[in-house]
């Protein structure tokens, strides 16, 4: 995010304002769903509103900023008060986490659909050498979708206190869940360990995932400069960019609408819903294994 900052200000301001407003959407997320679950603490806390300015934690959106990945202020839940103990925690604590996918699947559509719309321009701001319109706005929806796809996937891992260590938490067995609950008051350790010893694998974990993400999934793969360890500035590409085909866009929208229909389903108590949604994220990802893509 720096580099884009000394790059283009502009495409800058348009990412943190999306990462501002992604951050407020992922801690929304939480406090809907663990309403929807019967618990009144979001509430009470004040943190039912996707106003970022009510979620933000400085040092997480510091480190997003300058390490790559992040974090916002927790929200206060009580999963005692879920109507269903497991269910809630599970879809509470997943929540965010699809939010952010769904919003990144969202931004790399619109970068990929600015692509189509003028090729040249946009690699050209993306290679430093000079900038159009259509192209500082890719880039500033590039970083946002990448932050979102950062924060996804940061959150998976199953390290007291993000949210994939209560999604694991979920599916454990009930007696384990007092000893899971009192390691939350380690979590500085987690914090600390974040930092410094696994800030490497951890570094690496979310390069895999923006490769797969941005090369695999939407075939950008002109975009492999981004990943590069200096990806700011000048560079040859061996023929011009062909802008994507229009006749596969509408199988894009599967995931999204996928992830949309079960969450949905499952704040809601529409079982059919949420197991469809399920079923064609999983149709999808197996797609997507055996080299088809999306398209």
């Amino acid at each position: 995010m720096i580099g884009l900052l000394q790059q283009d200000p502009l495409a800058f301001a348009l990412a943190f304002s999306a990462l501002l407003l992604s951050l407020g959407l992922h801690e929304w997320a939480h406090a809907y769903a663990a309403f929807r679950f019967g618990d009144p603490t979001p509430r009470r806390w004040g943190r039912l509103t996707p106003n970022p300015l009510r979620h933000l934690d400085p040092l997480g959106t510091v480190l997003l900023l300058l390490a790559g990945f992040g974090w916002a202020k927790p929200v206060p839940v009580n999963p005692g008060a879920f109507r269903r103990y497991r269910l809630g925690l599970f879809v509470v604590s997943i929540a965010g986490i699809a939010i952010n996918l769904a919003l990144a699947v969202l931004l790399a559509l619109l970068v990929r659909g600015l692509f189509a719309l003028d090729p040249w321009g946009v690699v050209q701001t993306f290679r430093g050498e000079t900038k159009t319109f259509t192209g500082v706005l890719a880039l500033g929806l590039f970083f946002a979708s990448s932050l979102n796809l950062v924060l996804a996937v940061f959150n998976l891992l199953p390290i007291p206190p993000l949210d994939g260590s209560k999604i694991l938490q979920s599916l454990l067995p009930l007696s384990w869940q007092p000893f899971l609950w009192r390691l939350e008051q380690y979590a500085w350790l987690s914090f600390l360990l974040i930092l410094t010893v696994l800030r490497g694998p951890i570094q690496e974990v979310l390069g895999f995932a923006r490769r797969v993400f941005f090369r695999r999934v939407f075939r950008l793969e002109w975009l492999h400069a981004l990943f590069e360890p200096s990806f700011i500035g000048p560079r040859p590409f061996a023929s011009p960019p062909c802008p994507p085909s229009p006749s596969g866009w509408l199988n894009w929208l599967v995931i999204p609408l996928a992830l949309l229909g079960a969450g949905l389903g499952v704040l809601f108590g529409e079982e059919r819903a949420w197991k469809l949604g399920l079923l064609v994220l999983g149709v999808a990802a197996l797609r997507l294994l055996l080299g088809g893509g999306l398209l």
